[in-house]
């Protein structure tokens, strides 16, 4: 981005400010991001979390490894550009590559990299028959 932004004219590329489709309030909560966003538990202390709790029937997926690197990095060159820049069948490119990167962290990186690794974690449990609040755990 920065190279095409040096090679091109920034003026050329970039968007500016008045041309950034955000409104004050998505500005904000953009800057907020690297604050927010954060990973802090990892799948394992999830799960050990709803035992804890008394869920059952406690598991953990994770997905998204290189479809999220992927998808941070389209979407953060997206914002920056100037609109009509990228041509019209570029959102279907986009898409589509994130489909297959989605695919491959299925079907391959799953198998070889670590539940840790990944952005995103679905868990799943099953509610206990008896009531969880404090007056039944007693």
């Amino acid at each position: 981005m920065k190279l095409a932004a040096a090679v091109a004219g920034a003026q050329r590329v970039l968007a500016d400010e008045e041309h950034v489709h955000m409104d004050p309030a998505d500005r904000a909560a953009a800057a907020l991001e690297h604050e927010v966003d954060l990973h802090l538990f990892t799948p394992a202390r999830l799960e050990a979390l709803a035992v804890a709790a008394g869920f059952r029937d406690v598991a953990t997926v994770t997905e998204e490894l290189t479809a999220n690197w992927f998808g941070w990095a389209t979407r953060t060159v997206e914002a920056m550009l100037r609109p009509g820049l990228l041509p019209a069948g570029y959102p279907w490119f986009a898409y589509r590559t994130w489909q297959r990167l989605f695919a491959f962290d299925e079907t391959v990186a799953r198998r070889v990299v670590p539940k840790d690794a990944f952005y995103n974690c679905i868990l799943t449990a099953t509610a206990p028959a008896e009531p969880m609040g404090p007056a039944a755990r007693g």
